[in-house]
């Protein structure tokens, strides 16, 4: 009594996958069997560095990984630089709402930064500043200036009967005692005009009115002019793509190796 034994081999190859089948007729009772055998190897083809070399050409794009994904990550934090920006407006897409990071969370940003604004700045000490001596002495010169073209031109020109009393020396007294009061006034009046900006609520709303007047696309031009980190994520994305690429191929090279 004769019985047929049946063996499969399977082989995968990184190019294709064929099944190897070879089917043997084994003898029990001393009977001479025949086999039928595959034209095709059993064996794969040898690997070289962990890939299998087959066909170089089939694996080209295991070195275009890092270029890929350099390529990727470049274009992915540009759409994100843009879409921080942009756009200005809401527009709807389909049953979505989209619009910019920066305009749409521009409101809090700039409540924000005119609180932050008012809680740093030295109010008091600027209001010294400015009526100080030396501030004031600044201002006497030009003041001085205007009251000898008051008394000389205009104080004549409104009342003729004047210039017949009008003299070079009488006008430098009165220069002398107008500039005298102004010395003592002067301090007072700008601490008085200035105490109306001493009210932070009121500056608070004031720089929120100045900073809502400047449109988006003004603070567009002017981030991406003068912020150098704009220009470094874009580098960060082509660079990390890379990264990733090469990390990416040094794995499946491990992973050819085990298996």
């Amino acid at each position: 009594m004769c019985f047929v034994k049946c063996r499969i081999i399977l082989f995968l190859l990184p190019n294709k996958t064929e099944s190897v089948a070879q089917l043997v007729r084994a003898t029990v009772c001393g009977t001479v069997g025949r086999g039928f055998e595959t034209h095709r190897s059993p064996n794969p083809p040898s690997l070289k560095g962990g890939f299998y070399f087959e066909n170089l050409i089939m694996y080209t794009w295991y070195y275009l990984l890092p270029i890929l994904t350099a390529f990727i990550g470049w274009c992915i934090n540009c759409i994100l630089l843009i879409y921080f920006f942009r756009p200005y407006q809401p527009k709807k897409i389909i049953f979505f709402s989209i619009q910019g990071i920066l305009p749409a969370k521009r409101e809090k940003i700039t409540d924000s930064l005119a609180e932050y604004i008012v809680q740093q700045l030295p109010i008091e000490e600027l209001f010294k500043k400015i009526t100080s001596e030396e501030s004031i002495a600044t201002v006497l010169p030009l003041a001085e200036n205007a009251i000898d073209v008051f008394l000389r031109k205009k104080l004549v020109g409104k009342m003729p009967m004047l210039s017949m009393f009008v003299s070079d020396r009488l006008i430098n007294d009165l220069k002398i005692i107008f500039i005298e009061e102004l010395t003592t006034l002067l301090p007072a009046m700008i601490t008085q005009y200035l105490e109306q900006f001493n009210n932070k609520v009121q500056l608070i709303s004031f720089l929120k009115n100045y900073l809502n007047k400047v449109d988006n696309q003004t603070i567009e031009i002017l981030i991406r002019k003068n912020t150098l980190l704009i220009k470094a994520f874009q580098w960060w994305g082509l660079i990390g793509g890379f990264l990733i690429g090469c990390i990416q191929i040094l794995f499946l090279y491990g992973f050819s190796s085990v298996y």
